[in-house]
């Protein structure tokens, strides 16, 4: 069940997620893992619980291609 429909921004340092009742930053050096599932992305963090967004699996597997880029630099 979705906890909040929103907005996943994914920036040079971090992703952003903006909702309609939760929001949330994670930086990208924080981030381990993730994974794809075929109706969310599961972000796993050095620390705390891992987030879960809803989208297809092809954008979850851009997401993570694009952060696993960013996270290179």
């Amino acid at each position: 069940m979705a906890l909040s429909a929103g907005t996943l921004f994914v920036t040079s340092k971090r992703l952003l997620f903006n909702g309609e009742s939760r929001n949330t930053s994670i930086t990208l050096t924080k981030i381990v893992d993730g994974h794809v599932y075929s109706d969310c992305i599961r972000i796993e963090k050095s620390s705390g619980k891992p987030d879960l967004f809803s989208m297809n699996a092809a954008q979850a597997r851009f997401v993570l291609s694009l952060v696993s880029v960013l996270k290179e630099q």
